[in-house]
């Protein structure tokens, strides 16, 4: 749930009505955001004077896998599958799995790269695109006017 949302919650609070009437004055803004059931929860939090907007950390196992030694491995040799990680660092392939997503890689062509583009690989990006549009419509102007790109060159069709 959005940080925006519990700010809703906590002024619809402020203002006296009831978590029903917050959940609902919400959903009927932004539709189908925050249950009755959840804004109740957060109303009991308010009502205790807690009125940190964020999540609470929660208890439970730490985890087993060490983040930069799995970067490590990472680095090394980006061809590496999840359940080969998962042997490597001895762990579930799920917890493999998570523990990538947490560090911003993602499978692409079966090489784990950086989720986020890069601003040069967004520069390529926008270069080949325009590219390709341009190379499109030198295409579509010859195909108008009855010559055709062969080998790099036009001829008459």
């Amino acid at each position: 749930m959005s940080e925006h949302v519990r700010h809703c919650m906590l002024y619809e609070f402020h203002q006296g009505h009831s978590a029903t009437a917050a959940s609902n004055n919400i959903s009927g803004v932004y539709g189908d955001v925050v249950s009755v059931r959840v804004c109740q929860q957060w109303f009991r939090r308010f009502r205790k004077g807690d009125t940190d907007l964020c999540d609470r950390k929660r208890g439970g196992r730490p985890s087993v896998v060490d983040q930069s030694t799995l970067e490590g491995l990472v680095d090394e040799d980006p061809t590496l599958t999840t359940h080969e990680l998962a042997a490597l660092l001895g762990c579930n392939q799920s917890t493999v799995v998570r523990h990538l997503h947490s560090i911003g890689k993602s499978c692409r062509a079966g090489v784990w790269v950086p989720h986020l583009l890069s601003e040069k690989n967004v520069a390529d990006r926008v270069s080949i695109c325009q590219e390709l549009l341009t190379r499109n419509e030198q295409e579509l102007i010859l195909k108008g006017s009855g010559l055709e790109m062969k080998n790099g060159f036009s001829t008459r069709t």
